[in-house]
């Protein structure tokens, strides 16, 4: 998701949607009539991996026909493994779960502000 917002107030006044962004949309400009371009404020959301533990069954290739000699896959039991599920935004979890309401669109982005920081990064969003 890319946010774009008015610096002086922090209404967002466009929103990109998606969690990849190509090269050519994380560099797109969008202006509004209302808001001069050097007070037009971008964030990107960061996204990182959602990784949960899992148990997944050890598998191992046995002859299981000596007459034969097939070869089959075997069940030998079971381990815990970190398995990437989907993406998730990769900011605390308050920020994380308005995000996610956005895009679900359980909230409305435009009915929110986005909060800025003294070293001019976004803190959050607040309700207007």
């Amino acid at each position: 998701m890319i946010v774009f917002y008015d610096k002086r107030d922090g209404r967002v006044f466009s929103v990109i949607e998606g969690r990849v962004h190509s090269e050519q949309q994380l560099n797109i400009k969008v202006s509004s009539s209302e808001i001069p371009e050097n007070q037009v404020g971008k964030y990107v959301v960061p996204f990182e991996p959602n990784v949960v533990e899992e148990i997944v069954e050890v598998k191992e290739l046995r002859v299981v026909d000596d007459k034969t000699k097939r070869v089959s896959e075997v069940v030998v039991g079971e381990k815990k493994e970190m398995v990437a599920r989907g993406m998730k935004p990769a900011l605390d979890n308050t920020l994380s779960s308005l995000i996610l309401d956005f895009e679900n669109h359980t909230k409305d982005i435009y009915k929110y502000r986005v909060t800025v920081n003294k070293d001019r990064t976004v803190g959050g969003f607040i309700v207007k």
